[in-house]
């Protein structure tokens, strides 16, 4: 099954690598690997490294991108594909990133991962006693270390107090038994008049957690050397007997079509819900029964493939120590006690907002004795159980325990086997090459919310097209990220799916004026472009960004929805009267769930809609913008929009705290808003298009007035300070021919009808060719998604005009007064912040948070219920 063959092959594809490359490497230069997510490599930058380096001269280290091999199934689940990605994910460098789904029993006996035990038995530097003692045994058994844990994420019992005390019940605690958990579920489920249920009392999303703390024992026995499963107990029987229930008469009945998981008043989970303050209901946290918790460890693993075993591991260690590395895991906690507190010296922290105090105790009680990845092994076949229970009518929880139990043990005979012949080869980075004296490399990056890179060997192809053929360029950096520029990287050029000019000084530019390359480039068409675009990126009459693509705002309708229900099929601008006529159809029973999903961030959609319908309250086209909150006729076609909402014909979701937009619909919902991006999983992921079921394209509704439209422009920018401009602007145009890369709507008319956006389906050409044309309409409104495009504080003036939508839909409140009082907070901020700077998008992270905070202040002291949308800001103070 795992061949030693394929590691030969593997070992000779090496040697010849070495024999080619060889003469490109320092005689004594030692190479090692890590494999990060792509969006943590500025923060494993040269100067993080620095004091690795000094430590070991003649070490270099060299990040390799994780890329989607990073994530495979449970043994449990598969152990032939569970042994395939742990191999591959061992192979990819020496040392390693790990969580608990990266590793198992079955893969160390495998023997893809190095026992790091005699190594740490022999270092009088590590200080066991530093880390957390939960924490540090995550990934310790069968008398082996197989990682070590930088920071950790708390799980706990997270629960809406609000909806208990309705309830009449008794919060949870740590000495809740199964009994309770039963009796508690059956009392917080409701049900809508036919007996279905609306809100489940309870949904975890850890049941293995919950039942091996209710269980107070491991589900394997730990009495011997090897770890040996050991589920057929009288405890563990008993208990997933009442578990049953549960499944049978809520789990079971559940219509996720319906779910809103915001609405659960149960859950085990981590802690986001109690920090975040854009998370609904009155939330606190308990421990799990037993007093304890669960612990998700972040770790550092070596490969057992690596030529540099005490290396890998001293970087591996070297890394529990690094703030900057601890800072972007996002963990609760550093696992180490002296890195707790500790900043980051690069100044790039991760913004979190502070945990309640009552939260606290429980964290650290966790950090000490929770239950980690070790006391959880096996966890995945228990789970098996729990399906074949609930899947299979009249199963027999012992057989159920009995079988998952003897696959467990076959699956660990069949594992330590396999570690007896296989081996592990870790990949032979390709060295930078050796540059001639005209020859030049160059530094890009790909800015995109989304990581891995979907598409990363489509780029990687690219570069290495690009590089054979361009007479200088010889050699491209490629990295990605998900926001604007680290300080500590040196860029020479970048792709951002956000327009990055909007907030630049332009008295001390970071970017460089394009005019140049573009008047002296026979090949750019200014007349290509699709219409408004350029202007987009175009500041006191300069060019600041070359335009790649267009993010546009679109809809997903499902056909077959819309054919059952003998709606018209929307056609691209459509009107929007034929969308709420559509709405009418489709949305005939009241408990069927809203025909539109805006799967939109912000409020953008219904401004949208206000405007088809003849009103535009908060006007873009004017710095700032033009208020117009009052006009009575405003106020009736606001009412006329929000109205859809307020009836049920838009899954409207409150914006004022988490900035509304769902979680991507079900096959069920005939209309769904999206934005076609890097990120649009629809557009990347569906089959052709006849396929039944299948959602559709098309334009967002369009009035008489206004023909409204919102996008984003995805542009390359070359960076003012690079030595290499003409090669990035080279690569830019390059790229700028191949709008397969992207996943969104080209920025060229040429482009629209490629055969590589022609084979996304006919939907998708009619749609781009669509857009273009409502964008040269005359009457053409196109609105800003994030309310930063021309004034920096419309981010913050949306939260009151937010406000106004949630009181009208949500309770049912006077809608003249509060827009009166919206207008009014308006105009009194915008004098507070009238001497406020705008916050440059390349700015320091200090600056930044300075001037943020100058905002926030503004907003909280005229509107003391916005100070919970800046807790995060109060925690640098």
């Amino acid at each position: 099954m795992h061949k030693t063959k394929a590691a030969f092959l593997g070992g000779v594809v090496l040697v010849l690598l070495a024999l080619m490359f060889g003469p490109v490497l320092a005689q004594d230069e030692t190479i090692l690997t890590v494999t990060i997510p792509e969006w943590m490599q500025d923060s494993v930058n040269s100067d993080v490294l620095a004091p690795f380096i000094e430590a070991h001269p003649g070490v270099k280290v060299i990040i390799v991108p994780a890329g989607d091999n990073t994530y495979y199934s449970p043994p449990a689940y598969g152990l032939e594909d569970h042994l395939e990605g742990a191999e591959t994910y061992a192979s990819q460098a020496d040392v390693l990133l790990m969580n608990a789904y990266n590793i198992s029993s079955a893969s160390t006996r495998a023997g893809y991962f190095l026992d790091l035990s005699p190594l740490v038995a022999t270092d009088p530097d590590l200080d066991e006693a530093d880390f957390f003692p939960a924490v540090w045994q995550a990934y310790q058994w069968d008398n082996g270390i197989w990682a070590l844990p930088v920071t950790a994420s708390v799980q706990l019992l997270i629960y809406n107090a609000d909806a208990f005390e309705e309830a009449n019940v008794a919060y949870p605690d740590e000495n809740w038994t199964i009994t309770d958990f039963v009796n508690a579920v059956n009392e917080l489920t409701q049900y809508d008049a036919d007996g279905e249920i609306v809100v489940p009392g309870m949904y975890s999303f850890n049941n293995d957690l919950l039942l091996r703390a209710l269980l107070g024992q491991r589900f394997y026995d730990a009495s011997t050397d090897m770890a040996q499963p050991n589920f057929d107990t009288p405890e563990l029987q008993a208990l997933l007997s009442q578990w049953q229930e549960l499944y049978d008469t809520v789990f079971n009945q559940i219509s996720f079509d319906r779910l809103n998981y915001n609405d659960i008043p149960l859950i085990v989970d981590q802690t986001y819900r109690l920090s975040n303050p854009n998370e609904e209901g009155n939330w606190h946290a308990a421990l799990l029964p037993g007093g304890t918790a669960g612990l998700d460890v972040q770790a550092f693993a070596v490969s057992a493939g690596t030529p540099y075993p005490e290396l890998a591991y001293e970087l591996a260690k070297f890394f529990t120590r690094s703030p900057e590395v601890i800072n972007r895991i996002f963990g609760d906690s550093p696992a180490r006690r002296s890195m707790v507190g500790v900043e980051a010296e690069d100044g790039n922290m991760i913004i979190r907002s502070p945990l309640p105090e009552e939260v606290k105790p429980l964290m650290q009680q966790a950090l000490e004795t929770g239950l980690p990845t070790s006391e959880r092994l096996f966890n995945d076949y228990v789970n098996n159980a729990l399906n074949a229970l609930s899947n299979e009518e009249g199963s027999d929880i012992q057989v159920a325990l009995q079988e998952a139990e003897a696959q467990a043990i076959s699956d660990l005979e069949t594992a330590t086997a396999t570690g007896e012949t296989s081996v592990v080869s870790v990949a032979t980075p390709i060295p930078t090459p050796v540059l001639s004296g005209s020859e030049v490399a160059l530094t890009f990056r790909v800015n995109a919310n989304i990581s891995p890179l979907p598409n990363r060997e489509r780029w990687e192809q690219l570069v290495a097209d690009f590089t054979a053929s361009d007479p200088q360029v010889r050699h491209i950096e490629l990295s990605t990220g998900f926001g604007q520029n680290s300080e500590d990287e040196a860029l020479d050029c970048s792709y951002s799916m956000f327009n990055t000019i909007s907030t630049m000084d332009l008295s001390n530019p970071t970017l460089l004026n394009l005019d140049p390359f573009l008047d002296a480039d026979p090949n750019f068409d200014e007349s290509d472009l699709v219409p408004h675009v350029l202007e987009q990126l175009t500041r006191e009459n300069r060019v600041w960004g070359m335009p790649l693509t267009i993010e546009p705002e679109i809809l997903w309708y499902n056909p077959n929805a819309f054919s059952e229900a003998n709606a018209i099929e929307p056609q691209t601008g459509w009107t929007v009267d034929q969308f709420a006529d559509a709405l009418q159809v489709l949305h005939t029973d009241p408990d069927d769930p809203a025909p539109f999903q805006p799967y939109y961030t912000g409020n953008t959609y219904l401004l949208m809609l206000m405007a088809a319908y003849g009103a535009v309250p908060y006007d873009h086209r004017t710095t700032p913008p033009t208020l117009n909150l009052t006009d009575p006729l405003t106020v009736e076609t606001m009412r006329q929009v929000l109205d859809l909402a307020k009836n049920g014909y838009i899954d409207y979701m409150e914006l004022s705290r988490n900035g509304g937009g769902g979680f991507g619909g079900s096959m069920e919902i005939p209309l769904i808003g999206d934005a076609l991006s890097l990120q649009s999983w629809r557009l990347q992921n569906r089959a052709n298009s006849d396929a039944p079921g299948n959602y559709l394209l098309t334009t967002f509704p369009v009035g008489t007035q206004f023909t409204p439209l919102a996008y984003q422009v995805g542009a390359g920018y070359i960076e003012a300070d690079t030595l290499q401009p003409e090669g990035c602007y080279r690569w830019l145009s390059f790229i700028s021919q191949h709008p397969e890369l992207f996943d969104s709507m080209p920025a060229r008319l040429s482009q629209l009808n490629a055969p590589e956006i022609a084979a996304q389906g006919g939907d998708v050409v009619e749609v781009f060719q669509s857009y273009a044309d409502l964008l040269s309409k005359p009457d053409v409104l196109v609105f800003d998604q994030y309310n930063v495009l021309n004034y920096y504080g419309g981010w913050i003036e949306q939260m009151w005009l937010n406000q106004v939508f949630d009181h009208y839909v949500l309770e049912n409140a006077d809608l003249e007064s509060e827009l009166e009082l919206a207008e009014s907070n308006i105009l009194t901020y915008r004098d507070c912040t009238s001497g406020v700077p705008n916050i440059d998008i390349n700015a320091s992270q200090e600056e930044t948070l300075a001037l943020l905070r100058q905002y926030a202040r503004c907003a909280v002291g005229i509107d003391p219920s916005l100070e919970s949308n800046f807790s995060y800001l109060n925690e640098q103070e």
